[in-house]
């Protein structure tokens, strides 16, 4: 099962189709919060863990550098110190000192095990078997319908881990921070396909 992602949601849906038909809402509304109930978990991209952290990873751009210690300050992860083998810039192996991250047992109560995955950089497809979840999305009413696309557009409620209310976490996790802000008016995406007489949400 595919975990919903932050670009996926906040994205209109491309694809080529054929027209479907026209459902009514209610019909629409069935499906989205019977897809919305299983696969409507919002993920931040921390599949494996430990995560290590090492120092220049904050300047490099790593999110991980700039979120897991608020998630310790938090009380949802714990940082060790040790060494591990990186290359460098010029390609050659070496040892750097690291904070190694892992979840505490407040921390693992939000990290959700499902078979998943995600597509590397250079194209290749990386199985998941798992992810650090902040919340989950459920139908308030849809608001459009594409049928060129076969997708409707929703507006939503979002149960957010209580942890998400800190300004710290909010501002380390900005995308997710917004979909608090604009619960209820912020429309978002989902394609669906009608099977057997039933909409029921694609896994993108």
């Amino acid at each position: 099962m595919k975990m919903i992602s932050m670009v996926a949601m906040l994205a209109a849906v491309s694809v080529s189709a054929h027209a479907a038909p026209q459902p009514s809402n209610k019909a629409l509304a069935a499906g989205l919060s019977k897809y919305l109930a299983q696969q409507g978990d919002v993920c931040v991209g921390k599949f494996d863990w430990p995560i290590d952290v090492a120092p220049g990873d904050a300047e490099a751009g790593s999110r991980d550098a700039v979120q897991l210690p608020v998630l310790e300050q938090l009380g949802l992860a714990e940082a060790v110190g040790g060494m591990v083998v990186r290359r460098n810039a010029e390609g050659v192996e070496q040892e750097v000192p690291v904070q190694r991250y892992n979840l505490t047992e407040a921390g693992k109560k939000f990290y959700l095990k499902r078979d998943t995955s995600t597509v590397a950089p250079t194209g290749e497809k990386i199985a998941r078997t798992g992810d650090f979840c902040v919340g989950k999305l459920s139908l308030v009413k849809v608001v459009a319908w594409d049928a060129a696309t076969a997708t409707a557009s929703y507006t939503y409620k979002f149960a957010a881990a209580p942890w998400m209310h800190e300004p710290s976490a909010q501002q380390v996790f900005p995308m997710i921070a917004y979909i608090m802000k604009n619960e209820g008016r912020m429309p978002m995406k989902q394609r669906l396909r009608l099977d057997n007489g039933r909409w029921v949400g694609v896994r993108d």
